[in-house]
């Protein structure tokens, strides 16, 4: 399948973005970006130090600069796989510019799935305390309250697909299909 235009997946921190993505990539022959690798190449800091140093406000400004320069590449560039960042579709603009430039690919994936994933990284700063990684209860409640907040924005997607209990093969498969399906309706 030739792969018309760009596919951003959204969806919380561990959902499978990343996973998939490069494997759907690689399935639909083009290129993979994770929006989170790129800001840490670019900005020479890692996710978490940008939250410590900086904070959430300057991590998304350069979160949506990072979306910005890759769509703005689109001209020139084949259409790509972009694992966005877990919060980067809270942003209006983001949404937007997605929206008029791709596919929107919202990762469902169920808070114990989520937490199952992420709780041995210390890298996820919402999940994090100031010193240490925040106990199982309080990760659980962090990754539904996050969540809660995200659900709307995340449901203005394109597509949705659930990967939990899913291998990212079958994921990538099953998005595979429903672009079948939506290249066929065009």
């Amino acid at each position: 399948m030739k792969l018309k235009s760009s596919i951003f997946l959204i969806g919380f921190s561990g959902s499978g973005k990343s996973t998939v993505g490069k494997l759907l990539a690689k399935k639909l022959t083009c290129s993979f970006v994770d929006i989170d690798k790129l800001i840490e190449s670019k900005s020479r800091k890692t996710i978490p130090n940008i939250f410590k140093t900086d904070g959430e406000k300057a991590f998304r400004k350069l979160e949506s600069a990072a979306i910005k320069n890759l769509i703005a590449e689109k001209a020139k560039a084949k259409p790509k796989v972009i694992a966005l960042g877990g919060g980067a579709f809270e942003n209006r603009a983001t949404r937007l510019l997605t929206t008029e430039n791709g596919i929107s690919i919202w990762l469902r994936c169920s808070i114990s799935e989520i937490y199952e994933r992420l709780r041995k990284h210390s890298d996820r700063p919402k999940l994090t305390g100031k010193k240490e990684i925040l106990s199982a209860r309080k990760q659980k409640q962090t990754i539904r309250k996050l969540l809660l907040e995200r659900k709307d924005n995340y449901a203005r997607a394109d597509l949705r697909v659930t990967s939990s209990g899913k291998t990212a093969n079958r994921v990538a498969l099953e998005i595979i299909s429903k672009l079948r399906k939506i290249n066929a309706s065009d």
